[in-house]
């Protein structure tokens, strides 16, 4: 059975080949991210004998509303290796996360998911309708993938 924590730098390494196995982004890409980006106390991880199955990283930024800096979050990184799917990582992950950023008063969580049915799921909604606009002749609405039909 999984166990669900904060990440150490410790973990680097296996969270590493996570986010190349799940998203197949670049060395460098990876590099940045893990150097720049990931912070071992806002990322979470689902670990079975040793080895780590799922986790989510969240970036911290103050976000500003009319003048106000609200402190707020991006969970990114949202991952579960391929194999262990199907099995309620993603949703320990997801919960210990949304805990952790309301203890540390994070009071905004952003996202950005390929597919807003999974977070539909976990009690999450779109909080916008996700376009592109362009200017030819006018301006052309192209509505972006959102597939939640049951909103």
């Amino acid at each position: 059975m999984a166990s669900f924590r904060t990440a150490t730098e410790n973990d680097v390494p296996q969270l590493l080949s996570l986010w190349q196995e799940c998203f197949g982004d670049s060395d460098e890409f990876c590099d940045w991210f893990f150097s720049e980006r990931f912070s071992a106390e806002l990322s979470i991880v689902a670990e079975e004998n040793g080895s780590i199955l799922s986790a989510i990283h969240g970036w911290p930024f103050a976000l500003r509303i009319r003048n106000k800096s609200i402190p707020a979050i991006m969970m990114c990184g949202v991952s579960t290796r391929p194999a262990a799917r199907g099995r309620g990582l993603m949703k320990g992950c997801i919960s210990l996360f949304m805990n952790i950023a309301r203890e540390k008063g994070f009071l905004v969580l952003l996202q950005k998911p390929v597919d807003f049915n999974i977070y539909h799921r976990y009690g999450h909604y779109a909080s916008y309708d996700a376009a592109i606009f362009t200017k030819k002749d006018g301006i052309i609405y192209h509505p972006a993938r959102n597939t939640l039909d049951t909103l």
